[in-house]
């Protein structure tokens, strides 16, 4: 019997005959698969999966056990199998599911499988693809990838559900405002300071830090930022997460282009790559562009 099978056997076991516990391949983000166990009771609207490929590795690596994983798999089904408003997905209705609804981006070119199934819309060479965020906290709580089977379900057209997104995420931001940091600061440099050589670089993202390029979609803020610079700003799209600004007239844009190809390659994983594009805000165009 396999480690799977193990797993398997023993949360089927604690969770009893009124759910379906099997294993899968789950499809993330830009086509990364991962093992997954899911959870599935007929009362719900949806199953529960969750990636178990870093808990099988504790075990080979002798740092869990199976009954330890178990019962980690178990007590996050419970956690998320109670919280509020999402025990039963049918239970909310169409208002509610609009008032939750906002963009995230994705790369279109890693993520086929998924864009058949989801509305969306294209930004520039950006996917904005629709999110249901039933419950804020870490990591942005819980959520649904908002599919054509849902709007199906509450006859959402997409329009309506765009209407949504934009309202919502431009009012909060995914979470609230845009942040800004100085990239500098960690290195033990002060904002303002010059260093020869050292191109000043500013990190932006939401408060969740959790599909933060959505930061994009802020053209008022670019603007703000660039004028208190005196600069167009090139934006680098540094993950699905984060994207980071760098004033135009102090960079090398060939320079830039290689530096966001070789993050993509060797410093991010996958499923976070967003695009290997460097973007450009014009202070006289007021919006930005693909350079």
């Amino acid at each position: 019997m396999t480690t799977f099978d193990r797993i398997e056997n023993a949360v089927k076991e604690l969770m009893g005959d009124k759910c379906r516990v099997y294993f899968e391949k789950m499809e993330k983000n830009n086509g990364k698969r991962c093992r997954a166990i899911t959870i599935h009771e007929p009362k719900m609207g949806i199953a529960w999966s969750i990636d178990i490929d870093e808990l099988l590795e504790d075990i080979a690596w002798g740092e869990s056990s199976i009954e330890e994983v178990t019962l980690w798999i178990v007590n996050a089904y419970k956690i998320w199998d109670g919280l509020e408003k999402f025990k039963d997905i049918s239970s909310l209705s169409k208002e509610a599911i609009l008032e939750k609804v906002k963009y995230y981006f994705i790369n279109k070119e890693r993520n086929p499988d998924l864009l058949e199934e989801v509305p969306y819309k294209e930004v520039l060479d950006l996917t904005a693809v629709y999110k249901g965020i039933l419950r804020k906290g870490e990591s942005e709580g819980t959520s649904i990838v908002i599919n054509r089977t849902v709007c199906e379900r509450y006859s959402i057209s997409e329009e309506e559900l765009d209407a949504a997104a934009k309202k919502n995420t431009m009012d909060e931001g995914i979470c609230g405002e845009p942040v800004l940091s100085f990239l500098g600061r960690r290195l033990g440099i002060p904002e303002g300071i010059d260093i020869p050589g050292m191109i000043p670089m500013w990190v932006i993202t939401n408060p969740s830090d959790f599909y933060g390029a959505t930061v994009m979609l802020y053209k008022d803020f670019f603007k703000d930022f660039a004028d208190e610079l005196e600069s167009d700003l090139y934006i680098l799209p540094a993950s699905v997460h984060e994207v980071i600004a760098v004033p135009a007239d102090k960079a090398e844009l060939e320079q830039l282009r290689k530096t966001v190809y070789e993050v993509n390659e060797e410093e991010i994983s996958a499923e976070e790559v967003l695009s290997d594009s460097v973007y450009r805000y014009s202070r006289n165009r007021g919006e930005l562009f693909i350079v």
